[in-house]
């Protein structure tokens, strides 16, 4: 293939980028189209920077069967950017085939920023929904469990500034009218637990706390969070 796109849980990069590994040649390109903070960087510790492409992804969508999906919202258009300059050449032209296939995608030098934009709500909604079995309207719209997410953005909001990533000056606002939005969607994480599989919370909720402790920031509620879906795994 020319380029392959890594759609799997985060939780398995290791062992898709070794899979990959057997396969790859020079002119290959492997782009993450996936949730969580630093997901492009699992990979290329397996093959190097040039090939390795990032995206942000902007939709949810449920496996109903076999070759049937639920695709709650769409908000195009989705980005893609090159983890080495020297393959910028090369995403411009994946963007395009991904926009004529119907996902819009756009190029984008700021993907850094847009990750941790979407991973800042993923990460007060989906260990929130995960825990307590809600859909992310009925979450939004439950003061009481709203308080937990409100919490949450706000937290993350402060490590991604702590880290010198920037997010735009109204983005918590942005940040909760989107997921206001979202109707009545199951994240991806509360279907794992469903489903007894094991989560992305390393990869989302984990990082917040990782950067945290790099910017000498407190995170009481993503470490909160984060343990009680560990220990929802740790029935599987």
């Amino acid at each position: 293939p020319d380029v392959v796109f890594i759609t799997v849980k985060a939780n398995a990069l290791s062992l898709i980028a070794s899979a990959i590994e057997d396969f790859y040649r020079d002119g290959m390109y492997v782009v993450s189209w996936q949730n969580g903070i630093d997901t492009e960087k699992e990979i290329a510790k397996t093959l190097g920077p040039r090939p390795v492409m990032r995206a942000v992804v902007n939709y949810g969508c449920s496996l109903l069967e076999p070759a049937r999906v639920r695709m709650p919202f769409h908000h195009f258009p989705h980005f893609i950017q090159e983890l080495d300059p020297e393959s910028r050449h090369a995403a411009g032209p994946i963007a395009e085939a991904l926009t004529k296939s119907g996902l819009v995608t756009h190029h984008t030098d700021q993907i850094v920023s847009m990750v941790w934009r979407k991973s800042i709500m993923n990460a007060a909604m989906n260990p929130v929904c995960a825990v307590t079995g809600l859909t992310m309207a009925q979450a939004m719209n439950d003061p009481i469990v709203f308080q937990v997410v409100d919490a949450l953005v706000k937290e993350c909001i402060e490590v991604a500034r702590g880290n010198e990533i920037s997010l735009g000056w109204d983005y918590y606002s942005e940040a909760v009218m989107y997921m206001g939005n979202a109707g009545d969607h199951k994240p991806s994480m509360l279907v794992d637990i469903e489903k007894r599989h094991r989560t992305e919370i390393d990869y989302i909720n984990g990082k917040f706390v990782e950067y945290g402790d790099r910017a000498g920031i407190k995170t009481p509620y993503n470490i909160s969070l984060r343990s009680l879906v560990k220990g929802l795994e740790s029935r599987l």
